[in-house]
Order: C-alpha cells, then structure tokens, then sequence
C-alpha cells in the first residue's frame, strides 16, 4: 500500500507539472500519509469538486480535479479501504465564512465499506 500511495503522489505532482508548469509547494493538491502497524492515516490538501464521479480519474481528458478523483479511486478499492484508520482532508478556505464543499460520491457508490 506504501506504494500504492508514493504512486499516487507522484501521479498528483506529474499532473501538476503538466497542467501549471510547475509545483507550488504551499497550495498545490498532495496526500500525506503514515504508517501504524498494518494501518494508515492519510491527509489529502486541496479541491473537493468532482465533475463527474462516473468516470475515473486515470481516464480524465481534460483538465479536472484529477489529485482529489484519484485519491478517491484509491481509497474506492476494498482491499486499500480496510487499512485505514484516519482521513482528514483540507483545503484552501472557500466562501466568506471559511467554508469549504466536499464531494464524496465517487467513494459513496462503490461498495467500499471502511473497518475501522
């Protein structure tokens, strides 16, 4: 899973290169992750907008929140969703109050179920 989640980075920085020019290291969209015993916790920072849950990210040909829909498509595999224990997702304030919307319907309808 370590590598699963290394790939999963890197795909996020490659994408950013290609999209931005660049990597900005304060705000661009990046998981994080750690280790305990056989388990994970795992922060994601960025956007949470899907444009079309339906489609995977890997499949995308335009550009779109590919970093967030690909997290997503991960944690979707149940063999990936039973080894976490903690998820945590953060983002640049949206909205006057500091709010922020989260779309989870990518993850919601599959048949993923989380044990801890």
């Amino acid at each position: 899973m370590i590598r699963k989640l290394e790939e999963l980075q890197q795909e996020i920085y490659n994408y950013e290169l290609k999209i931005n020019g660049e990597y900005f290291l304060d705000y661009s969209p990046k998981i994080s992750f750690f280790k305990i015993g056989d388990y994970f916790d795992i922060t994601y920072y960025g956007d949470g907008y899907d444009d079309n849950f339906q489609t995977k990210a890997k499949e995308f040909d335009y550009e779109t929140n590919f970093a967030f829909c690909s997290l997503l498509d991960l944690l979707s595999e149940q063999s990936i969703s039973e080894k976490i224990i903690k998820l945590s997702f953060e983002g640049p304030d949206q909205g006057a109050n500091g709010t922020k919307s989260w779309n989870f319907d990518r993850l919601l309808n599959e048949n993923t179920y989380f044990q801890i």
